[in-house]
This record gives structure tokens, C-alpha cells and sequence, in this order.
């Protein structure tokens, strides 16, 4: 085996642990123009315990600020301003799905008589509702 100490240690192991678990295969994550973004889908693809394994990312990459160390990860702006308790804002989708965001743009710069005329319904997922309840107490 490797003998090994001190900070450069310690940084290999902040780049390798973050770079396990937001790899794009895992499931976690999604890779997008703007960097990583979490996968709204990600209990269909990391399993069951999929929240548990947000949690851990969290904790090492705090422990990593702690020790003023990077994880060489590229987060995506509109991660980034909700993990800091930033407001989000409508633009901010653009960076999470550039597809979805102008599709939006275009149906609110729509006049109403056509929007009604599309029969269009919108509604919240109740699961995701509640993930989204627990995660803001947390705060």
C-alpha cells in the first residue's frame, strides 16, 4: 500500500469522494450547459435511500469549505443560489433547462384567449410537493 499524509491527502480524497457521487451515472445528478443540477427523478435511479445520499454529499463538501479545500465540481447556478438560500427567480430555470424555460417564456407571453384555447392543466406532483416541505424545514 501507499503511505500517505497531510493536506494532499486529505484534497484527493474531497475530489474522488464528490467525484463518486456526482457522477452523472449515479443517478444524482444531471449534467447541463450550466454545470450539475440534482435529477428531480433521482429515487428511480438511486434507489430508495436517494435524500440520504444528497445529505452525505453535503456534509463532505462542507467538511470540505471547513478545511478550505475545492471538490472540483461545476454546480449549476440555480443549485447553487438554492443550497445558499437564495431566492430562486423564473430565469433561473434557463440555466436547469433552457428547453423547458423558453417554452414557458413563450405560453406567459401568450394572450389569453389562446393559452385558454389550449386546454393546458398544471399541477404539483403530490411526492414531490412533500420532498420539497421537508427539505425547506431544514433550512
Amino acid at each position: 500500500g501507499e503511505a500517505a499524509e497531510g493536506d494532499a491527502l486529505r484534497r484527493e480524497w474531497f475530489e474522488q469522494a464528490t467525484a463518486e457521487m456526482v457522477d452523472p451515472r449515479r443517478g444524482l445528478f444531471l449534467a447541463s450547459q450550466d454545470g450539475l443540477r440534482p435529477n428531480p427523478h433521482s429515487a428511480s435511479s438511486a434507489g430508495e435511500d436517494h435524500l440520504s445520499y444528497f445529505a452525505l454529499l453535503g456534509r463532505i463538501c462542507g467538511l470540505a469549505l471547513y478545511h478550505r479545500e475545492t471538490v472540483g465540481v461545476a454546480w449549476s447556478h440555480a443549485f447553487l443560489k438554492a443550497v445558499f438560500g437564495y431566492p430562486l427567480n423564473f430565469d433561473d430555470l434557463a440555466s436547469v433547462d433552457p428547453a423547458l424555460h423558453q417554452s414557458q417564456r413563450t405560453l406567459l407571453a401568450m394572450p389569453a384567449e389562446e393559452l385558454g384555447a389550449m386546454c393546458l392543466c398544471f399541477e404539483v406532483d403530490g411526492d414531490e410537493a412533500v420532498v420539497y416541505e421537508e427539505s425547506s424545514k431544514r433550512r
